[in-house]
């Protein structure tokens, strides 16, 4: 029979793996999405579609209506930041109206820890993301709206 020393210790090691349930997923080994933007090179306006997904959880979903470029320069447009800035598996996917098919990136394989701003680059015939991988927050994401009460950072 079992003593109540053993019986405790057993339960306090299942309370304890309980209290992580839902967290296993994410963590430390994971980059950070700080920022999505979506720029506009091509000299006609163009409507681009946006899908954010955090964690398996659909984060964001935005359409976005850019101006074509003039000699001023390119039309940028930000996601609004919806998630939090924490450590977490992502995927976006983007589509250009007009276009066929949907461009896609994720968090596969980028550096862990690392604060990721994706940026969608609407030429006149491609579309590319490109993104910047800094190890600390900077000023890389210093345009993109916050929704009101989502966390800025980790603790």
């Amino acid at each position: 029979m079992p003593s109540r020393r053993d019986v405790l210790g057993s339960v306090a090691g299942s309370a304890a793996l309980s209290g992580t349930a839902g967290c296993l997923s994410t963590g430390p080994s994971d980059p950070i999405l700080g920022c999505v933007s979506v720029t506009n090179d091509a000299a006609q306006a163009r409507t681009v579609h946006v899908i954010v997904e955090r964690a398996d959880e659909l984060v964001a979903w935005d359409t976005l209506e850019l101006a074509g470029h003039d000699e001023s320069g390119v039309a940028r447009k930000w996601i609004e930041r919806t998630w939090p800035a924490e450590p977490a598996p992502f995927l976006i996917r983007a589509r250009v109206e007009g276009r066929d098919g949907w461009e896609q990136v994720d968090s596969e394989g980028l550096a862990n820890g690392n604060y990721i701003h994706y940026d969608l680059e609407v030429g006149e015939e491609s579309t590319i993301f490109w993104k910047n991988s800094v190890p600390d927050p900077n000023e890389q994401c210093a345009g993109t709206p916050v929704a009101t009460g989502t966390p800025e950072t980790t603790d």
